[in-house]
């Protein structure tokens, strides 16, 4: 045995406080089941006349202590286990590329195009073989709960136990699980070469970045200097030509104005002159009404001459002031046009000066949205090839996760070997042979299933009555159990010849105190009601009536 080890118990009562499940009802149990097994089965299509030994064998695993649990390796090499790990892209190629261009933007632009999918996705995968190492999680989890329950247990010093021919010793076991914490330095430091490469990548994306925002404020500083140098001369010009024009255009309103205003005092003139003559053929009128009152067809002629020599002539001056007016009218919308037109002629001679420096400052904002357009391209770049290393990193860290999930939540001080209980029996007829396993159990025997079933079970047979209180405690430790022995013994021949002698130096059949205990054990089963009395003679005469 190593210095230090943990003997799980065969069966453990599923119930806190429940009544132990003795050693003696422990063998009486196994027997019960291995006779039902022996009678069932057939071997090599004929029936086992014998059970040639029943055997108390401990499994090996070896709880290797690592970080804050435990890695189980299996102390019979019967498992191998493969664990596939991605493989970076080339880290060098891109950490030169991007180095290269850390001082040369055309560089940098050539290395983020090159590496535009570089990190898309790992370039491989490897397969890392860690002999003899558990990693089946169900198993995992059984072992864990199957420790947790029993780990305050201590082998005593006159325990002696029998190991089912162990291969991996403890330092086998140990430089065995050294790969696991190893296999995570390797992710760690992977992960650290990622991340290097990211921060260089950030880091060499935000220098080109500050000097691309240099070159921008350096354009502008000269651009700004340029048009300092013009802008006196072309204001100098604008303001000359605005001068001349406000000059002609007060010049040419003078002269119209002028124009204007004659032809207004006319108009005036006009309009007083028909007032005085539409008076006069008023007054005309009531004194050619009078005449003619008094039949003065003499006098009502006169008048009647006057009036229309007085038409004619209102006539003449309404018509003298409607061709004023549409003078007027037409020379103040010639004024305006005029003036209209000389605005827009100066105007264009102004713009064409304004336009000296627009054009300048055009081509400026052109160069600098040039710049920024860049910057942006250069950002989005640098984060697609940022964000696919972050996913790179964020895999390996899952992959890091899965990895310390193969350890169970125990931790001993030192390397420990635990000692997994089971029960190996033979059976022989002839020179043929038979081996049967049986798993740890649980132990479940509350009283309402025991008063539901008391009729039930005196008619069962043993094994029936058993499988109400006796279950496997994980199918997963029975499975593995049922394949190394079935398998292992089958394709091993040096396992098979050693775990046959071990087993048969262990024989419980062939132990002094065997029929006592035996006797002890359907007695304590029998007061249980687990059995009838008659099932326990059956027992006691098949096994220890010699």
């Amino acid at each position: 045995m190593p210095t230090v080890s943990l003997v799980l118990p065969f069966a453990v009562s599923s119930e806190e406080g429940a009544q132990a499940f003795s050693s003696n009802m422990e063998l009486a149990a196994i027997l019960l089941l291995a006779e039902a097994k022996r009678k069932k089965r057939g071997l090599l299509e004929t029936t086992p006349k014998r059970t040639s030994f029943v055997s108390k064998l401990h499994y090996p695993l070896w709880a290797i202590p690592w970080e804050d649990g435990s890695l189980i390796i299996d102390g019979l090499g019967s498992f191998s286990s493969t664990i596939a790990s991605p493989v970076l892209p080339d880290l060098t190629a891109f950490l030169d590329d991007i180095e290269r261009g850390a001082s040369v933007r055309e560089q940098f632009w050539s290395a983020l195009k090159k590496h535009e999918r570089t990190f898309n996705d790992f370039a491989r995968t490897e397969d890392t073989q860690i002999g003899s190492f558990i990693t089946d999680k169900e198993l995992l989890s059984a072992v864990f709960d199957y420790v947790k329950e029993t780990s305050s247990l201590e082998l005593k010093a006159n325990d002696t136990i029998v190991m089912a021919s162990p291969k991996i010793d403890q330092q086998t076991a140990i430089e065995s699980a050294k790969q696991l914490p190893s296999l995570c330095r390797q992710i760690q430091t992977e992960m650290k070469g990622l991340e290097y490469a990211r921060n260089l990548l950030d880091q060499t994306a935000k220098f080109h970045e500050q000097m691309i925002l240099k070159e921008i404020e350096l354009t502008r500083e000269a651009y700004e200097l340029e048009i300092s140098k013009f802008r006196p001369a072309v204001e100098k010009r604008i303001d000359r030509l605005l001068k001349e024009r406000d000059a002609r255009i007060a010049k040419m309103n003078r002269i119209a104005d002028n124009e204007l205003r004659a032809k207004e005092r006319e108009r005036e003139r006009r309009e007083r002159e028909l007032q005085r003559l539409e008076l006069s053929r008023a007054e005309y009128l009531k004194k050619r009404e009078t005449r003619k009152r008094r039949r003065d067809k003499i006098g009502e002629t006169v008048w009647e001459h006057r009036i229309r020599v007085y038409e004619n002539r209102i006539e003449e001056v309404k018509s003298r002031i409607r061709v004023l007016s549409e003078f007027i009218e037409k020379t103040r919308k010639q004024k305006e046009s005029d003036t209209e037109k000389l605005r827009y002629g100066f105007q264009a001679l102004i713009d064409q000066e304004k336009n000296k420096i627009l054009d300048i400052e055009i081509l400026r904002n052109r160069n600098i949205e040039a710049k920024q357009t860049e910057i942006a391209k250069l950002r989005q770049a640098t984060i697609q090839i940022a964000n696919q290393i972050e996913n790179l990193m964020e895999r390996k860290q899952t992959q890091e996760g899965e990895i310390k999930k193969l350890a169970i939540l125990w931790k001993p001080e030192d390397a420990t070997l635990l000692c997994l209980p089971l029960y190996f029996i033979c059976y022989q007829a002839g020179r043929k042979t038979q081996f049967q396993v049986f798993p740890p159990f649980k132990v479940t025997s509350p009283e309402g299933i025991v008063k539901t079933l008391q009729k039930t079970i005196r008619s069962l047979r043993p094994s029936s009555t058993l499988t109400f209180f006796l279950q496997p405690r994980s199918k997963a430790l029975s499975k593995m159990l049922d394949t190394v022995f079935e398998e292992k013994t089958k394709s091993d021949k040096v396992f098979s010849e050693s775990l046959l002698q071990s087993a048969a130096s262990s024989n419980i059949l062939a132990r002094q105190n065997f029929k006592e205990t035996l006797v002890k054990g359907v007695e304590e089963l029998r007061a249980k009601e687990w059995i009838s009395q008659n099932q326990g003679e059956a027992l006691i005469r098949a096994y220890a009536s010699a």
